[in-house]
């Protein structure tokens, strides 16, 4: 246990933050979560998220896209090609709701 500066008792609140952080290795957590972002799956949210950005929700594609390249470089011309092809086909789904809409006629009495 620890003792406070302040006085000589023992500080029970820094002893339960070691022993958390000692249970919960940060580095093993980033290894278990970098298992999932592999080459494959990096591509696959990419291309959706390029593709949801393009639409009516807001996002940003490009911190995706420097994010995979930064875990995978050789997948260069892949993701470009992907987050390309993403953004492309989601202007096409927001042109094609903009023209399903229906018209509306302007107020004459406004």
């Amino acid at each position: 246990m620890y003792t406070s500066p302040h006085s000589h008792r023992p500080c029970a609140t820094a002893s339960l933050i070691d022993s958390h952080i000692a249970r919960h290795d940060t580095g093993h957590i980033l290894d278990t979560l970098t298992q999932f972002f592999t080459p494959d799956l990096s591509l696959w949210g990419l291309f959706i998220s390029s593709f949801l950005a393009a639409t009516l929700l807001p996002g940003g594609s490009e911190a995706v896209l420097a994010g995979v390249l930064t875990m995978h470089p050789e997948l260069f011309w892949p993701a470009l090609l992907l987050g390309t092809l993403g953004n492309t086909l989601g202007g096409m789904v927001t042109l094609v709701m903009g023209r399903l809409l229906p018209k509306t006629k302007a107020l004459r009495n406004l």
